[in-house]
């Protein structure tokens, strides 16, 4: 065989190996996004899902424990604020969180689990300087076996934005 053939051959054959690599990776890539379509995030780790956790074994309590806040202190201009929101550890169930402005959701949050906290969130838009008075803080309960939705919970918080 000639030496120019048999380095074309082994060129093709190269060119072949990386085509099915890369189509190796994309398929996994959309094959893996498309399992997890219709699947509830859990807060702070976006590979995981509430569907995926095994809960089996805890036993759901009807007492759920809801924080109270009386103020936010936030940032004007900026969607990115720093925050200390929680679900306390004693909690049998995920929260939702919301925050609503005179009837405006400006805050939604993915599944938060029990003993977890957030410390920024990023509203939807962000707010002028000023105070804000009577902002709802709804927490939507979830059950951590199969994330039917329990009873909520709405608490008024004021927010000061500097």
């Amino acid at each position: 065989m000639d030496k120019k053939k048999i380095i074309k051959t082994i060129a093709n054959i190269g060119i072949l190996a990386v085509v099915m690599v890369v189509g190796f990776y994309v398929g996994s890539f959309v094959s893996n996004r498309n399992k997890d379509e219709g699947k509830t995030r859990i807060a702070g780790n976006a590979t995981q899902y509430a569907e995926d956790r095994d809960y089996s074994d805890i036993e759901e309590s009807p007492n759920i424990a809801v924080p109270g806040y009386e103020k936010l202190d936030f940032k004007a201009g900026q969607t990115k604020q720093t925050v200390k929101l929680y679900n306390p550890k004693e909690n049998t169930c995920y929260f939702k969180m919301s925050l609503v402005l005179d009837g405006e959701v400006i805050w939604t949050s993915d599944l938060l689990e029990p003993g977890m906290a957030f410390e920024e969130i990023e509203l939807d838009r962000p707010l002028d300087a000023g105070e804000y008075k009577g902002v709802l803080l709804k927490y939507d309960c979830f059950s951590l076996k199969d994330q039917h939705q329990f009873n909520g919970a709405e608490i008024k918080v004021d927010i000061e934005v500097k």
